[in-house]
């Protein structure tokens, strides 16, 4: 079996910035910077909604020190890996599923 053919979890998403970066510091210290991409979706795709919100989540510096100088509505790629998270939220058990972002460019339009 190829390299091509193996079982990978990678996900890019061009779009834009929906709103301001969410910050917060978790108790090891590790900074994590929350946002979201609007991406449209493409014409081969159902029309009930003409684009998705999509959460992402990062640790990493690079990435958080571009975030901070993007306003929202600025036009951006994210490369990273599909993730499913696990809190609790009124007593229950939740899951959400996040893009764990590895790289972010701005997109000139």
């Amino acid at each position: 079996m190829g390299a091509e053919s193996e079982p990978q979890n990678f996900v890019r998403l061009r779009g834009e910035l929906q709103a301001d970066v969410s910050e917060r510091t978790l108790a090891s210290g590790e900074v994590v910077s929350t946002f979201r991409v609007i991406v449209g979706r493409s014409a081969a795709q159902p029309r009930k909604r003409s684009a998705d919100t999509i959460d992402c989540v990062t640790s990493q510096a690079r990435v958080r020190r571009t975030l901070e100088r993007l306003k929202p509505g600025s036009s951006i790629e994210v490369e990273g890996s599909l993730q499913r998270r696990f809190f609790r939220s009124g007593g229950v058990v939740v899951s959400r599923y996040e893009v764990n972002v590895d790289s972010l460019s701005r997109r000139r339009a």
